[in-house]
């Protein structure tokens, strides 16, 4: 396998079109360089994995746990991580795709 094919398998082609958040077009180069990001290969498997992490934490918390206590704490801090790679993901796709009236691969 050559390099170039090894390189082409790693990303999937995402066609940009249209303008992104009504002034970003096909070839600005944020836009650009996100596209990258979201047409690697393993980035909607790694959103995935975080979906089902983040679903197997919440599991872990209830109601009559201590607050303050390690895993409480521990917990919580998780959380605003996950949460926030699943914010820059959401940035990421909107910045790509738009967020509406963009197409049919529009975010909403």
């Amino acid at each position: 396998m050559t390099e170039k094919n090894k390189t082409a398998s790693k990303f999937k082609e995402i066609q940009l079109s249209g303008r992104s958040l009504f002034f970003m077009d096909s070839n600005n180069w944020v836009r650009v360089k996100s596209s990258v990001v979201v047409g690697y290969k393993h980035f909607d498997n790694f959103i995935l994995f975080l979906i089902v992490f983040s679903t197997i934490l919440l599991t872990l918390e209830h109601p009559m746990m201590d607050p303050n206590g390690t895993r409480a704490i521990y917990l919580e801090r998780i959380d605003f991580v996950v949460s926030g790679i699943f914010t820059i993901e959401c940035a990421l796709k909107i910045i790509v795709y738009g967020f509406a009236v963009n197409g049919k691969e529009s975010y909403l």
